[in-house]
C-alpha cells in the first residue's frame, strides 16, 4: 500500500512540474485588449433620465461611458450636434471610451419631451450608430 501511495505522488509530482514549465497556448497581455471585431459598441439604444445622476458621494454625475470595440482606426460623431450633449473624443484607434456628457433637461417650455442624438461611429468599411434618448422632466424615472 505504501508503494502505491508513492508511485502516485511521484506521478503528481512530475504532472505538477510538466505543466508549470509548460507554456500554455493561451496567453493574457492585459495591457492592451484586443479584438477582431471592426467596430462594436454594447448598446443599440440608451436612454438616461431627464435629471442629472447623484453619485455615492452626493456629486452630480453629467456623463457616462461608452465602451468602443475596435481593430483599427474610427471616427465619432453626435449627429445634429445637439447643445445639450457633447463627447469627449471624435477619433480613435483599437478599443476605447468615449465619456457622452449631458445637461438636465428641465426646461418648462413645450419642448420638455424626450430628446435624442444619434452617436455615429465609423471605420472606413463600417458604420455603428447608437441612439441616446434623454426623459422628458415630465417622464424622470424615479
Amino acid at each position: 500500500m505504501k508503494r502505491y501511495i508513492i508511485a502516485a505522488m511521484a506521478v503528481m509530482f512530475a504532472l505538477a512540474g510538466v505543466s508549470c514549465t509548460e507554456e500554455s497556448e493561451y496567453t493574457f497581455d492585459d495591457s492592451r485588449f484586443e479584438t477582431s471585431i471592426e467596430l462594436g459598441v454594447n448598446e443599440e439604444r440608451i436612454t438616461v433620465d431627464a435629471r442629472l445622476s447623484i453619485g455615492s458621494d452626493g456629486s452630480l454625475i453629467d456623463y457616462f461611458v461608452i465602451p468602443v470595440y475596435s481593430n483599427t482606426s474610427w471616427t465619432a460623431e453626435l449627429v445634429g450636434n445637439p447643445s445639450w450633449a457633447s463627447i469627449d473624443k471624435h477619433a480613435g484607434e483599437g478599443c476605447d471610451y468615449i465619456y457622452f456628457t449631458y445637461t438636465s433637461n428641465t426646461s418648462t417650455e413645450a419642448d420638455t419631451q424626450e430628446r435624442s442624438t444619434i452617436l455615429r461611429l465609423e471605420t472606413a468599411r463600417k458604420r455603428v450608430e447608437m441612439e441616446i434618448v434623454q426623459l422628458g422632466s415630465e417622464r424622470v424615472n424615479e
